[in-house]
């Protein structure tokens, strides 16, 4: 629900959206093309007949693995998820400390093994003392940091149709980025034999309306995924929550939610046009050293405004789903946010992404032994290998097959612990008065902070604009 439910607000306006519509017409539609060129070749007919024929012939030991997969998902999931809401402080603290002590630990071997290498293995040295130095100095905030994994990890057992929204995203995107490939081979196929400048200009738009598609789908059900969260956490007697209103609250401003997809869209068409501009020019061979020299720079330096920008609009999404902003206002909103809580933000990109991929980690070993132990004690019956080779490529094949579970799962994590550091912003604000599933233990715990740290950290969000 948002701050005040009868708040008034003007609607940004969706004329950005219908281009977005255009542009995923136009990848689907050239995809489409290059798909039917595909399929009446003779080669990719004997191949899809062959996987046809493959199926039909093993229905029921196929039938089964998927079963078998489904059920270790619906079960690694929820264990996973069960285990980060209760361990996800202790596991955040343990990575935010633990990592950087490893990689110094490691460069410092290679250093004894390899004392040429000192001067430029010291360079890999300074990330890792300087954020352990840091996480030691602002140990609550990292400590916090891993209040908030666990609680992400609440809501989303609490709210699980999150789970359903982060499903949908990924589908479309996957099958987005199938459509960009074949759009891609489709276009090569004609500008091939075109001069350059046109060549590169088409393949700019062509890579620029794909990232524009790709980026809004994610952005629309992130923002979807915001709504809910705010929903259950301004609403502590009652949920409210559902994935109907989250939608809904989310194409309200559509509109601003793809106009910041169309700045990430941008960049990510400059890169990739960057790098297919090396690879043609490395196909051709010649004296071309200063050419590839530019657009590696060109690759970094937009690499490197992107991580910042990325870095500045960490609140952006919230902003607008949450506090009714359009993208200017969130881009600023966001910008002041994070530059009066860096700390916070810079642990959301280090230890709390570690302790994520820690749990990512975790999911496919469980897989893993899973498939292994399917194809080791069951299966084997039912293939023509012996037992350790059925062990093995049952093995692979969860592991690959995994993936998409762990990436369901793990994928809105991140959104939800972004959409509740607003939250805690915003109750900082308004001194708590807002109602909210805040913990009675956190709020005493910001309290101390704030009374040890003195009247600088009230500053630590800004006023409301």
């Amino acid at each position: 629900m948002a701050i005040e439910e009868t708040k008034k607000f003007a609607k940004p306006s969706k004329l950005p959206f219908y281009f977005v519509l255009v542009c995923l017409f136009a990848v689907y539609l050239l995809g489409s093309i290059q798909l039917y060129k595909l399929l009446i070749t003779r080669d990719v007919s004997n191949v899809l007949r062959a996987i046809g024929e493959f199926i039909t012939n093993n229905f029921g030991i196929i039938a089964l693995t998927i079963l078998l997969l489904i059920i270790f998902s619906i079960i690694f999931v929820y264990v996973i998820l069960k285990f980060a809401s209760k361990y996800g402080k202790q596991l955040t603290i343990f990575v935010g400390l633990a990592f950087p002590i490893i990689i110094i630990i490691f460069v410092v071997v290679l250093m004894i093994l390899a004392p040429a290498s000192i001067p430029a293995l010291i360079f890999f040295l300074l990330f890792p003392i300087v954020f352990l130095i840091i996480a030691l100095l602002k140990y609550e905030r990292l400590k916090l940091a891993g209040e908030l994994v666990s609680m992400s990890a609440s809501v989303i057992l609490a709210e699980k149709e999150i789970l359903l929204l982060s499903f949908l995203s990924g589908l479309f995107i996957f099958v987005t980025m199938i459509f960009d490939l074949l759009m891609v081979s489709y276009l090569w196929d004609i500008l091939i034999y075109e001069n350059e400048i046109t060549a590169y200009t088409v393949a700019f738009l062509a890579f620029l309306a794909s990232a524009w598609v790709i980026y809004s789908i994610s952005f629309y059900f992130d923002g979807a995924i915001i709504a809910i969260v705010d929903d259950w956490y301004r609403n502590p007697d009652k949920d409210v929550a559902n994935i109907k209103k989250g939608l809904k609250r989310a194409f309200d401003f559509i509109g601003s939610i793809v106009l910041l997809g169309f700045i990430f869209a941008i960049l990510s068409a400059i890169e990739r046009l960057s790098r297919l501009a090396q690879m043609r020019i490395r196909a051709r061979g010649g004296g071309a050293a200063i050419i590839l020299l530019i657009l590696l720079i060109i690759r970094l330096i937009v690499s490197l405004f992107r991580a910042i920008f990325e870095f500045i609009t960490f609140f952006t999404l919230p902003s607008i789903i949450i506090e009714q902003k359009g993208l200017k206002e969130g881009i600023k909103r966001s910008a002041r946010l994070v530059w009066n809580h860096f700390i916070d933000v810079l642990l959301a990109y280090t230890a709390v992404n570690w302790a994520y991929g820690l749990l990512v980690l975790i999911s496919f070993v469980l897989f893993g032994v899973a498939g292994f132990a399917t194809g080791y004690f069951f299966l084997y019956y039912f293939l023509p290998f012996d037992r350790f080779i059925a062990a093995l490529i049952m093995l692979l094949i969860f592991l690959v097959i995994g993936f998409i579970p762990t990436y369901i799962m793990i994928r809105p994590l991140y959104t939800v612990y972004r959409t509740l550091l607003l939250e805690y912003a915003i109750d900082r604000e308004n001194k708590f008065t807002l109602p909210s599933r805040l913990p009675e233990h956190l709020k005493v715990k910001f309290e101390d902070i704030i009374r040890r740290e003195g009247p600088r950290s009230k500053r630590i969000f800004a006023k409301p604009p």
